[in-house]
């Protein structure tokens, strides 16, 4: 990890809110999924993954479980799925 207090997973704002939009409409999603419809330039999913696990922290996406194939499956919390069109700000906020 080697972001900041607030995103130790690094991850930025940009793709924060690509995962919270994504999240939004599909309900659940794998990393590759949410990079395939909402980041097509990045060249594999980890900021993806790495979004959505600073989300976590922060109480707006939960791990719902695995493919068959091992990936995480992704979903917005309920209490964060309203959130899907803005990313977050520091907590307080």
């Amino acid at each position: 990890m080697g972001g900041s207090q607030t995103y130790p997973y690094g991850s930025t704002a940009a793709v924060r809110g690509h995962v919270l939009a994504a999240l939004g409409v599909l309900k659940v999603a794998t990393a590759d999924q949410v990079r395939r419809l909402m980041c097509p330039g990045h060249k594999d999913n980890k900021a993806v993954r790495n979004a959505a696990l600073d989300l976590a922290r922060h109480g707006l996406t939960l791990l719902e479980g695995n493919t068959r194939d091992g990936q995480k499956l992704w979903g917005a919390d309920p209490a964060g799925s309203g959130r899907g069109r803005r990313s977050p700000g520091p907590p307080g906020r």
